[in-house]
């Protein structure tokens, strides 16, 4: 067994929080950089129907989050709101119509046995299910450090995988999206995947998934309006909007691509599996939403050190302060799942989901760890470039506001962090 990475949750390292805050405002130069690339798109002359509205959305959604204040986020989340009403935009939940007709405990169930004959080694783990809701559970002492599970790679939806898909491979590679922003690659692809029903290799999976999400992207105007004042509403604001503005940047390719586009293969594609009739933003909403909620971070055995993945039977683990390691099994081409602290029999199961804030995981997942060792609240102080900028930065780095600091705040060290913006 070869390893190829580790991912630990030991102490919130100073040095993790300095590589964030040194490393984020580039992340959002790149966002902007892509932004730049792909709007206003020339999809020609729109218009009015589908196309000119799915227009005037994508348009809504331009403008940088960052050089708004909460005011305007909010009125501008007010009309996408209301632009996502107008009588072009598809209003059908094809996810919703179909996951109705299926019991879900039974699709989680047919997943494991499925997964048990295509080579994974589930034999640590059981399932149990309380309440609607399912839980995995140890069926022995698992010793730290040990297999809980072995999931063969084939069986797991990798952002990378789309890239040689047989119906996205030539989008992907011309889209300036798609191929640089795994998370939305991957949302993109579940959604084609589930579109391609019982022609999917990922069919019993995806039937395995909720039909929602108690995350970011399915919270109601009262619940945005619960969040004003904290620091987790311009989060919750933006990533509905990037929803939205990625519905309507996909859907007009779609349209575009279906009037007669240059690829010719593309077309007959989305022919084959209706997505021209079929893609709406229910749909995307929850594809996206999938993404947020269950994917991790494991090795790539591709041309990228790190690959975002959607694993089967692993995602319905919770979230603690343990160790976990994803290695690799190359003869038996496994992923193999070890966790660092012991388990015990009759214990449900859970791992590491990766350092983040408990806002993170509220927006995301849906659920508040109060023993995150992790949490910290970034401070946002706009400071115009303006020939006083120098001395007000001075400033606050006298007052030690510019420093990382320790907040006791229960039994774990809460922290905050200030990020400088350049208006």
């Amino acid at each position: 067994m070869t390893e190829v990475t580790e991912t630990k949750s030991e102490q919130a390292s100073e040095q993790n929080l300095n590589i964030f805050m040194r490393n984020i405002t580039q992340i959002m130069d790149r966002l902007e950089e892509i932004q730049k690339k792909i709007g206003p798109p020339d999809f020609g002359n729109t218009g009015t129907g589908l196309k000119g509205s799915l227009l005037k959305l994508f348009e809504a959604c331009c403008p940088l989050s960052r050089k708004q204040s909460d005011d305007q986020l909010w009125e501008e989340h007010q009309r996408i709101r209301t632009l996502l009403e107008d009588e072009f935009i598809p209003k059908s939940n094809n996810i919703s119509d179909t996951f109705s007709r299926r019991n879900r405990s039974i699709s989680i169930e047919t997943l494991f046995d499925d997964l048990v004959k295509s080579g994974a080694n589930l034999s640590k783990l059981r399932l149990e299910f309380v309440g609607g809701e399912v839980r995995v559970i140890a069926k022995e002492n698992i010793d730290p450090m040990t297999p809980l599970a072995m999931i063969p790679t084939s069986s797991i939806i990798l952002a990378d995988f789309f890239s040689q898909h047989e119906g996205l491979n030539h989008l992907v590679n011309k889209d300036p999206i798609l191929s640089s922003m795994h998370n939305i690659l991957l949302a993109y692809g579940l959604l084609i995947e589930f579109y391609r029903g019982q022609d999917s290799s990922f069919y019993n999976y995806i039937q395995a998934l909720p039909d929602c999400y108690e995350n970011s992207y399915y919270y109601s105007l009262e619940d945005l309006k619960l969040l004003r004042g904290s620091a987790s509403f311009r989060d919750a604001l933006n990533n509905w909007k990037s929803a939205v503005r990625q519905y309507a940047y996909f859907h007009l390719k779609i349209v575009e691509t279906m009037e007669g586009g240059e690829d010719l293969k593309d077309r007959q594609y989305m022919e084959k599996f209706q997505i021209a009739s079929r893609f709406c933003f229910e749909d995307y909403r929850w594809a996206v939403a999938t993404v947020a909620a269950k994917s991790l971070s494991i090795p790539s055995l591709g041309p990228h050190s790190i690959n975002l993945a959607l694993i089967p039977i692993i995602d319905l683990l919770k979230h603690s302060n343990t160790v976990t390691s994803f290695n690799y099994e190359s003869q038996e081409r496994l992923l193999v799942v070890s966790n660092g602290f012991e388990m015990l029999s009759g214990e449900e199961v859970s791992i590491f989901y990766g350092a983040r804030t408990n806002s993170q995981f509220v927006l995301n997942h849906g659920f508040f760890y109060e023993e995150n060792i992790h949490e910290f609240c970034m401070i946002r102080i706009p400071l115009k470039d303006t020939s006083t900028k120098v001395v007000k930065h001075s400033l606050l780095g006298k007052l030690g506001i510019s420093e990382l600091n320790g907040i006791p705040w229960g039994n774990v060290d809460r922290r905050y962090c200030l990020l400088y913006e350049n208006l």
